[in-house]
């Protein structure tokens, strides 16, 4: 009697949960860091304009 079912068992699916878990884990913080980076420079673009309005 072989019973051929076409899924996934719940091991297979906890483990690729905790795979994604995991990688995203070590991913959001460099997306955090390159937000940050991205808001300064921005800042100090506004900044120079600013500076450069005033002096005309």
């Amino acid at each position: 009697m072989r019973h051929s079912r076409g899924g996934f068992s719940l091991i297979e699916i906890l483990v690729v949960l905790a795979i994604i878990a995991i990688l995203a884990a070590l991913i959001f913080p460099v997306f955090a860091a390159a937000r940050g980076k991205a808001r300064a420079t921005k800042c100090m673009a506004n900044l120079k304009q600013i500076g450069m309005a005033i002096e005309m």
